[in-house]
């Protein structure tokens, strides 16, 4: 039996793949199954995938390449690859991206150790001229870690999560297919919620890539991927009501994604969607513990239903960013 299952979506990443799959090969840990879920993708990102398989027959065996008949997305390719897992525990690896070489091992030791059901890890933000440690807060409490994830004081990936298949499987929890942004906040906060215990590596183990003009998280929101941030606020209201959560400062953490939430889709979308978050407070807007000022300030001025002042931030950040990309 496979001690973890590790699911790479793969769509336009001819560029990197290639990177991506000899580091998931190297990996110390053995037992490792990998599940490559192929969105299909146009460019030669197979090609290069298989090519790379061939260099480490050793791990061939343990390969899964799982085929989508048309493009859905990176929300329906992680579903995809967790229903066909069949390791004790599972954890994601973006195809940009890559892990250190005893990432799985280091991760898969402490939540044999300390009989945990998720395993967290800190990473490294990879620019062209830099890199840059993100570290992880050490929270045991399992609802602390959701208003955390929530507030954006912990970071919501899938990627530096070694997480207990069985939780997936015994609370039917799965990503909102069609969510192409922000998707792994639909489980990740019910997935800590669930956990009985939570461990932590103090090792940056895992390397996310900055640079890829493809990435989902580069580019303005589809009407998909905002209606899809809309849902999501409904899906933690339904699952604080359905779990019968009381707690202050989930509470206070909610008001705080939706001032998150409806600062990214007034930034990357649009002004329609933007209204469908309901207004809170706005001393959340000011509280917020991690939301930059740009996106505060786009906010503020949407719920004191200054148009103009939302439009002149927006177009000016815009303007701003596309200015530096060709510095």
């Amino acid at each position: 039996m496979y001690k973890v299952s590790v699911v790479i979506p793969i769509y336009n990443v001819e560029k990197y793949i290639a990177r991506c799959a000899r580091a998931l090969f190297k990996q110390t840990l053995d037992a490792i199954e990998y599940i490559f879920v192929n969105d299909c993708t146009p460019d030669r990102s197979m090609q290069i995938l298989q090519s790379v398989i061939q260099e480490y027959p050793n791990r061939s065996k343990d390969v899964i390449i799982i085929n989508h008949e048309h493009n859905r997305g990176i929300a329906a390719a992680r579903n995809s690859g967790r229903d066909a897992a069949t390791g004790s525990f599972i954890i994601f690896c973006d195809s940009d991206d890559w892990p250190e070489k005893d990432m799985y091992e280091l991760l898969y030791d402490s939540v044999i150790e300390h009989q945990a059901d998720i395993a967290i890890c800190d990473w490294n933000e990879v620019y062209a001229d830099k890199i840059e440690r993100t570290f992880t807060p050490h929270i045991q409490s399992s609802k602390k870690c959701m208003e955390y994830v929530l507030t954006g004081r912990m970071h919501g990936s899938l990627c530096n999560k070694l997480i207990r298949r069985s939780l997936y499987t015994e609370y039917r929890i799965a990503c909102k297919e069609g969510v192409n942004y922000c998707e792994d906040l639909y489980v990740i906060y019910k997935l800590l919620f669930y956990a009985k215990s939570i461990t932590y590596v103090d090792v940056a183990l895992y390397n996310y890539f900055k640079e890829n003009e493809n990435s989902y998280t580069t580019a303005k929101l589809s009407i998909q991927s905002q209606q899809g941030l809309v849902e999501l606020i409904k899906d933690i209201n339904l699952f604080i009501y359905q779990n019968r959560i009381i707690d202050r400062y989930i509470t206070d953490a909610v008001c705080f994604i939706k001032v998150s939430t409806k600062a990214k889709i007034l930034y990357y979308g649009s002004d329609v969607y933007a209204q469908l978050i309901p207004n809170v407070n706005l001393k959340y807007v000011v509280q917020h513990p991690t939301l930059p000022i740009h996106y505060k300030a786009i906010v503020y001025f949407s719920i004191l239903h200054f148009n103009m002042g939302v439009k002149f931030l927006r177009n000016f950040l815009w303007f701003l960013k596309s200015y530096q990309a060709k510095l």
